[in-house]
């Protein structure tokens, strides 16, 4: 097989704004080579991702192969460096998706994606850790760019939303804000103050923000949120601090802010023709109603079929780094 020069995606970060452009664009050109074979370790629960990128390599014409923890050496010792290098020796790209387990240290899904990409000698692909996730923040810009042809100016919250139960990683919010701020001026993240964000992406996003004039607010005030929003995407996710304070303690901080959820009212307050975004899963009645879910101004749909497009043009702009 063609050994691939080794790229590590582990978030929209690791892209230029060029290719970020010709992912979004589908511009690539590029034969594909018909015994790729893509290798997708899955070790964390998944819907959406794993059928995108099964999809995603059926349209490609690729091979793929997909792997739990079960079906590795992972689960008798062997260490995830050497999972990465076993993985290298078979497959041309591989992708990885580990979200963490309930309690684990924030950061410590990145440190399991980051180890298995150490050992690794191709292109890998994180499909979502603790904290980034950028398959879902490419086909989230793309959703937006097709939405809305002057979307440079256009307005988006970013807000955290309740549930009772979900208690989400950070990937999405994170991943939204590196990606967005470098290509859209209105961005406003609103959230509880126990909710916060990893400073260094808030400094880093804030710092792309302004080189093209634009801003990031934070706020942590719901009733404080701008009501000129075009999109608003609402997404429960726990605080960084579970692994410390607890699950009880964590369930108590969720429930303290019971009211944060998104019904038709809340969507008209916030942007009167806002559109609505969610990456899926959603908890139903709480994060938001299922009028806002199902709605005519949902566009949860169009981020689903982007997925495909997003990660087959991503597919193309690593092979064409051969």
């Amino acid at each position: 097989m063609a050994v691939l020069q080794k790229r590590i995606i582990e978030s929209t970060a690791d892209l230029s704004d060029e290719e970020i452009n010709q992912i979004i664009d589908g511009g690539y050109r590029h034969d594909m080579d018909k015994q790729m074979l893509l290798a997708l370790l899955f070790l964390s629960p998944s819907t959406r991702t794993r059928l995108s990128c099964a999809r995603s390599a059926i349209d490609l014409g690729m091979n793929y192969v997909l792997l739990g923890a079960e079906d590795l050496r992972l689960s008798d010792t062997e260490n995830e460096e050497d999972t990465g290098l076993a993985l290298s020796q078979y497959a041309d790209l591989i992708g990885v998706r580990y979200v963490g387990k309930p309690g684990e240290v924030f950061g410590a899904a990145n440190t399991r994606f980051r180890n298995i990409a150490s050992g690794s000698k191709v292109p890998i692909i994180n499909l979502e850790c603790d904290m980034y996730h950028p398959c879902q923040g490419l086909a989230d810009l793309k959703t937006i760019r097709e939405q809305f042809p002057d979307f440079e100016n256009r307005r988006i919250i970013i807000s955290w939303a309740y549930s009772p139960s979900a208690m989400r990683v950070q990937a999405i919010p994170n991943e939204l804000l590196l990606l967005l701020s470098r290509f859209m001026k209105n961005i406003t993240l609103v959230h509880p103050p126990e909710f916060s964000l990893d400073e260094a992406i808030i400094s880093l996003s804030r710092y792309q923000s302004q080189r093209i004039d634009g801003t990031i607010e934070v706020l942590h005030d719901l009733e404080m949120a701008p009501e000129d929003a075009d999109i608003i995407y609402p997404r429960n996710w726990a605080t960084r601090f579970v692994a410390t304070h607890g699950a009880e303690q964590e369930k108590a901080l969720h429930d303290k802010y019971a009211a944060w959820k998104f019904d038709e009212h809340r969507m008209d307050m916030m942007g009167a023709s806002a559109h609505y975004m969610h990456c899926l899963p959603v908890h139903r009645g709480y994060e938001a109603s299922n009028t806002v879910i199902d709605g005519k101004r949902s566009l949860i749909k169009h981020q689903m079929r982007n997925r495909v497009d997003v990660q087959k043009a991503l597919i193309h702009v690593l092979i064409g780094r051969a």
